[in-house]
């Protein structure tokens, strides 16, 4: 047995604002469910799989959960590619940023890459508190920020697939859908890099979501009227305001990129 010591992982540390508040057991439960639904299903759909290399560990407490990305102790060097398992993380993390937006809950939380120890008890290592305090520390508005140290690295791999992908000199280009633009897990929010929790429903517009179907048109006009109901009640010296602010300017800059896309359906659709 070898020594037990730090391994390089992807740490994700999210956490639901406004939820100090919450106090009654059916609500905890729900955000509890949230948590553990998202990343249950993903892992059913990882185990059966030889094939896929990393392997995914999730704690949540409260209304906080950690969540851990590494490669399988089996995996050769070779086949390690520290921007392939962020983006893997990353795209995962914006499916449970989402299914917690759709919910109602505004999230922030930080991502990095670095030293963490974990096993089934509990979790430790550098990397740790740097998500922790990327959260708590950096965000400040309801985004979970990534590391800069690993965000303009993120974003230049991502840019670089998508131009294989959709580049006009793909010979699968013509049939491809056309779009008005790319959307990216990660993107740019002044001189930081975040998650996207938008990203799929900007790029597909609508998606199956367990029995029903989601649409960008849809959440984004239900999240923007609440945003609208809130803003009101709150000066612009308290410290809720330019949160609120923040989310209603990010969900009027997300733009489904689809062109000619037929006009989103109902939110939910049986």
């Amino acid at each position: 047995m070898s020594a037990l010591q730090y391994e390089q992982t992807v740490a994700i540390f999210i956490d639901i604002l406004g939820s100090k508040d919450t106090i009654g057991f059916e609500e905890k439960h729900k955000i509890h469910t949230l948590f553990h639904n998202s990343i249950l299903d993903n892992q059913d759909r990882q185990n059966l799989k030889d094939h896929v290399a990393y392997t995914r560990k999730l704690y949540s407490f409260s209304d906080c959960t950690f969540i851990f990305y590494k490669y399988k102790p089996d995996i050769t060097d070779d086949r390690k590619d520290v921007n392939k398992l962020l983006q893997v993380a990353l795209f995962n993390s914006s499916d449970i940023a989402l299914e917690l937006l759709n919910a109602g809950y505004i999230v922030r939380g930080g991502i990095t890459f670095g030293d963490v120890f974990f096993d089934d008890m509990s979790f430790f290592g550098p990397a740790v508190d740097r998500a922790y305090e990327l959260e708590s520390k950096k965000a400040v508005t309801p985004r979970i920020l990534i590391d800069p140290a690993i965000g303009a690295a993120l974003l230049e791999h991502e840019t670089k697939i998508y131009s294989e992908v959709f580049g006009e000199t793909n010979p699968y280009y013509n049939f491809l859908p056309k779009r008005s633009h790319i959307p990216s897990i990660s993107i740019k929010d002044g001189d930081d890099f975040i998650l996207n929790p938008l990203y799929i429903l900007e790029m597909e517009g609508e998606i199956p979501w367990g029995k029903r179907s989601i649409s960008h048109q849809d959440l984004k006009t239900r999240l923007l009227e609440k945003m609208n109901r809130q803003i009101p009640n709150y000066p612009w010296d308290h410290k809720v305001r330019p949160k609120l602010e923040w989310m209603k300017q990010y969900l009027e800059n997300s733009k489904v990129s689809l062109i000619n896309s037929e006009p989103d359906s109902n939110f939910f659709i049986d």
